[in-house]
């Protein structure tokens, strides 16, 4: 009885066998290497601006304004111009904003990328996980994969099976119900 269940298996096709067809691992688009700005837990992510080497604070909250500061833009000579007012991370405010002719993050690059220029920054400057580090290089939608451990910045591609984006080493320590209302 078990060897007919399993031809008729094998003739009818295993729904599971399909299935592995169709749902593919992450692809990696790019990785970085990060970097610890100081010993209060802060995370840089190295870019190269007009051909020089920065690290940027990388922001994972959501924020939505790249901005170096201006010690970078002095050195790059970069023009400096009026734009919207904004708020570095110290809620300092600023307006002005300058074109940063070539931009690279791993092995990405993008052109006249427009940062903000923040004075007074005790680091090079921010870049925003959201804004920058996927729509600018045309990774819109990509997932981005942050190993604090290995200290890695992955872009994955989004089109994978659902919860397979994670590459590093793991397992559930707990697992909590939610239900929603």
């Amino acid at each position: 009885v078990r060897t007919a269940c399993l031809a008729a298996a094998c003739l009818l096709g295993w729904p599971g066998l399909a299935l592995a067809e169709e749902c593919a691992p992450p692809t990696l688009l790019n990785t970085v290497k990060l970097e610890r700005l100081n010993d209060q837990g802060l995370v840089g992510v190295p870019v190269i601006l007009n051909g020089v080497d920065k690290t940027l604070l990388f922001d994972t909250g959501g924020g939505g304004v790249n901005y170096i500061s201006s010690a970078v833009a002095e050195e790059l000579k970069l023009n400096q111009v009026a734009g919207p007012p904004s708020f570095d991370l110290r809620g300092n405010v600023f307006d002005r904003v300058a074109t940063v002719r070539t931009v690279a993050l791993g092995s990405a690059h993008v052109d006249n990328v427009r940062f903000g220029v923040a004075p007074d920054l005790p680091f090079d400057g921010m870049l925003s996980a959201g804004t920058f580090a996927l729509r600018a290089f045309g990774m819109a939608g990509a997932d981005l994969d942050i190993d604090f451990g290995a200290m890695r910045l992955n872009v994955l591609s989004p089109d994978h099976c659902p919860g397979a984006g994670i590459t590093w080493p793991h397992r559930a320590l707990a697992i909590v119900p939610i239900v929603l209302e």
